[in-house]
């Protein structure tokens, strides 16, 4: 069984790697203090076959770093968002949820009213940031009355 061994940046490498993305964890985005252990991450986890290459190593903190371990770096950012929600109590519901991703800019909105206008073979959903129509479509399954709605057919 041969051991494949992980190469290590030179310091040369370092520099490039710190001139590309400065002192920023490249985990959620935060300085990296002046004093405090800047390591140089594989994004793609070399555990997983990532390279030792300048174009898949970013700074990470250490604390940061060693929380991640393996994971994927998108899986790794949506933990550390899944913490930060769950900070805030352990009796949140979906509405918790949604307000947190709408505070932190990932959804635009929710629980919004919306109208929905029928015109023949379509549907016409809208409120004041979203308006689409959807082609109804009959039932493949042939025993419900009324068309259903399918997403996958938008008429614009």
């Amino acid at each position: 069984m041969a051991i494949t061994l992980k190469r290590q940046l030179d310091s040369g490498e370092k520099e490039t790697i710190l001139q590309r993305y400065g002192r920023n964890c490249y985990a959620n985005g935060h300085v990296i203090p002046d004093g405090e252990a800047i390591h140089f991450d594989h994004i793609k986890a070399f555990s997983a076959g990532g390279v030792t290459e300048l174009n898949n190593i970013a700074p990470m903190c250490q604390k940061h770093n060693l929380e991640k371990g393996t994971l994927p770096l998108e899986d790794f950012r949506i933990k550390l968002e899944m913490n930060q929600f769950f900070e805030k109590g352990d009796r949140l519901t979906l509405k918790d949820l949604l307000q947190h991703l709408k505070e932190a800019g990932k959804i635009p909105s929710f629980g919004e009213e919306v109208a929905l206008i029928e015109s023949g073979n379509s549907v016409k959903i809208e409120n004041h940031s979203f308006s689409k129509t959807f082609e109804l479509q009959q039932c493949p399954l042939g025993h419900l009355e009324k068309p259903c709605l399918t997403a996958e057919k938008v008429v614009k």
